[in-house]
């Protein structure tokens, strides 16, 4: 769904006239990709596939090669709710499983931001404010970085956005890059899944530790009729795991999560 200029206006406001003008080029063209049909669910295509791959790796190649150069971002008014919820919850850490061209990250890295602005004290005690992105191309991941830089040179800003500092891009198997990085129990204040959907489960796995009482996870298309996070939905659905969720009445529906004490 396409946000007006009026809405756009209110969410960033007049300081940040580049993220605005980039965020409006970006969604056009994502928005002119899916018209072109190029934006199929994995699901759907390797239904169109005369012979399905034998398998699961191969499967995933085959999806991956697809979206090798898609940018399936992440619908403007989701990014926009997702923006503000983070702003209310003065999230500084913030994970994301999915990063493409960085669509939705520039709204991430927006609201860490901001965050910060008002709110240096935020900060979980000890460790750098940071935006978390994941991607296996490096092309994508190049652009991305392009694209930070572009939309947050406002009033000199951009100086502080880089590979050490402020966002940090994963590059290769999620899975893998994960464990790696050796998060801290209750590190992180949000996690975004928009992520092939068989990977949601084993990336929330892996980061539920890091994840601390009170962080709130996001998760696109849920409500589509193939029902592609039935795993996802059957562990945060369990009361024995502590989540509390909703989904949210946007187009294919949106999931929102949050963390109880108890994991």
């Amino acid at each position: 769904m396409a946000m007006s200029a009026v809405s756009r206006q209110t969410l960033f406001g007049s300081t940040r006239p580049k993220l605005q003008s980039l965020l409006a080029n970006l969604h056009r063209l994502s928005i002119e990709q899916d018209r072109a049909g190029a934006h199929p669910s994995p699901r759907h295509l390797l239904a169109g596939q005369e012979q399905l791959p034998a398998t699961a790796e191969l499967r995933k190649k085959l999806v991956d090669d697809h979206f090798r150069d898609k940018f399936v971002a992440l619908d403007e008014d989701k990014a926009s709710a997702v923006y503000a919820i983070l702003r209310a919850k003065g999230a500084t850490r913030i994970f994301e499983a999915g990063t493409s061209f960085g669509v939705s990250t520039l709204y991430l890295l927006a609201a860490m931001r901001d965050n910060l602005a008002v709110q240096p004290s935020a900060v979980i005690s000890g460790l750098p404010p940071r935006v978390y992105g994941t991607e296996q191309e490096a092309e994508k991941i190049k652009i991305a970085y392009q694209h930070m830089q572009q939309g947050f040179t406002d009033g000199g800003e951009a100086t502080d956005i880089d590979r050490e500092g402020q966002l940090q891009i994963l590059q290769g198997d999620i899975l893998e890059e994960i464990p790696k990085q050796k998060f801290e129990k209750a590190s992180l204040d949000a996690l975004l899944l928009d992520i092939w959907a068989e990977l949601a489960l084993p990336i929330l796995k892996l980061l539920e530790p890091a994840l601390k009482p009170g962080a709130v996870m996001f998760v696109d298309n849920v409500a589509t009729t193939s029902s592609p996070y039935k795993d996802l939905y059957a562990y945060i659905d369990d009361p024995a795991n502590g989540w509390t969720n909703i989904v949210l009445p946007y187009t294919n529906g949106f999931g929102m999560a949050v963390k109880g004490a108890g994991k």
